[in-house]
């Protein structure tokens, strides 16, 4: 059994469990929402992304050649688990990374035969990674069969996707799309009060609200491009910590 999910936090936490059908956990973890795929396994403008959505982190450069290093690892271990015909089962959830991340391992084992399945976060749930290690048996029982017209489904997204090579993807009314990198200007314009707000109030909000399933630091470039837009006005910008700065709407 190989147990395949979309986050380093959900991968450290289910490893953590004492349960034998956690053993073998690997993670795909590229941020591919976000920026161009229609690369041949060139990982490095991946990286740039990576560092951008994750600057307050202030990973170092080798840092970042280490997550990327395993995250190469965990996906020639998916490609020689598959090889071996067992058990694969992928935890999903309703996070444009995380069904990125499934059709682009759909179409990485497009041409091997192997049993896979999926379980999907529950609705009422924001994502597997703040389930606690010794909780994750407990949604066993959603297991589902990933049947071959399923896989063709989402290998065939993936490559619509690719082809498409859009500056983002989300989901919308269900469905995984590409849209442009202003798709989400409506909804951070709708989540700042007529008088300005700070910064992390949009975020909160945005999330309380719309559930898209983004990363904060993502919200956090956007508002920046639209400041440089002349969308939204930067009333105070405080450099110790960009989230507490203020913005307000032109």
């Amino acid at each position: 059994m190989l147990n395949i999910v979309f986050h380093e936090v959900t991968k450290r936490n289910m490893k953590m469990s004492n349960s034998n059908e956690f053993e073998n956990v690997l993670c795909i973890g590229y941020a591919l929402d976000v920026g161009p795929i229609d690369y041949n396994d060139n990982m490095e403008e991946r990286k740039d992304i990576f560092k951008r959505l994750e600057f307050p982190f202030e990973f170092s450069q080798s840092e970042i050649d280490v997550f990327f290093d395993r995250q190469q690892n965990d996906i020639k271990e998916l490609l020689d688990f598959a090889k071996t015909h067992e058990h694969i089962r992928f935890w999903r959830s309703r996070e444009p990374h995380n069904l990125c991340a499934f059709a682009y391992a759909c179409y990485l084992l497009s041409n091997i035969k192997c049993d896979i399945s999926y379980i999907d976060l529950p609705e009422d749930m924001l994502s597997w990674s703040f389930v606690p290690s010794n909780k994750y048996c407990e949604y066993l029982h959603l297991e589902e069969k990933l049947d071959l017209n399923k896989k063709l489904f989402y290998i065939n997204k993936w490559i619509e996707l690719k082809n498409e090579n859009a500056s983002m993807r989300a989901i919308v009314n269900g469905s995984l799309i590409s849209v442009d990198e202003r798709f989400y200007d409506w909804f951070i314009l709708s989540s700042i009060n007529e008088d300005g707000s700070i910064i992390a109030d949009v975020i909160v909000n945005i999330s309380n609200n719309y559930r898209l399933g983004i990363s904060p630091y993502l919200i956090y470039l956007r508002i920046m491009a639209m400041i440089n837009a002349n969308k939204l006005q930067s009333l105070r910008f405080d450099s110790s910590d960009p989230f507490k700065s203020f913005v307000k709407k032109l």
